[in-house]
């Protein structure tokens, strides 16, 4: 019977010990809960009046300048929160269908990219951006106006900008002209020396 009394008030500090546990948890999740709404609040109250917000402003009075000069179009970015309450970018064109094509949602992609880096051009930030086979299905006029606009920003802003592309999608235009310090790598399939980062993954 000692034995057994004995297992009993073991079991019942046990059992103690998981209810304590069980509130803690629930106190955890409570104010992980209240913390998560408030953010959700502030982010919703920022985003109310992002005009108020000078980096957004700017990055998308630069992002309307790119798209400009690079595709002769009026575009916008807008931002809102969506169903997971995270924060959602949208670039578009200002009442035309072209950004439902991939080929123009992916300039807008560049455009955004470069606003970003240019907007933080001065301060610890990332300098550079890759963006893979970027002349796919352009018209040349628009491969011409996007290397102007990026041989500018990076001379500028100090930008290292990467990008891939077919030699059979490269112009055969001088501002395509590349200078030898300019091409990274020719890639290929033969080996590891035609790879991006040089090795097989």
């Amino acid at each position: 019977l000692i034995q057994i009394e004995a297992d009993l008030i073991h079991f019942k500090y046990q059992l103690d010990a998981l209810d304590m546990i069980d509130n803690k948890k629930m106190d955890m999740e409570k104010k992980k809960n209240n913390e998560l709404k408030s953010i959700i609040d502030k982010l919703k109250s920022d985003l109310s009046k992002t005009i108020d917000n000078k980096d957004y402003m700017n990055i998308r009075g630069l992002f309307a300048d790119f798209v400009k000069e690079i595709l002769q179009e009026t575009g916008y970015i807008s931002v809102n929160l969506n169903k997971n309450n995270n924060i959602n970018f949208e670039c578009k064109f200002s009442a035309t269908a072209q950004d439902e094509g991939n080929t123009y949602y992916k300039l807008l992609c560049v455009a955004f990219d470069l606003a970003i880096l240019t907007h933080y051009a001065k301060e610890s930030y990332f300098k550079f951006v890759y963006h893979d086979d970027v002349f796919s299905q352009l018209d040349n006029r628009i491969k011409s106006n996007l290397i102007k606009a990026i041989r500018k920003v990076c001379l500028q802003y100090n930008i290292q900008y990467i990008f891939s592309a077919i030699e059979e999608d490269i112009p055969n235009t001088p501002e395509f002209d590349f200078q030898r310090q300019e091409i990274i790598l020719n890639l290929h399939d033969n080996d590891d020396t035609g790879k991006l980062f040089l090795r097989s993954f």
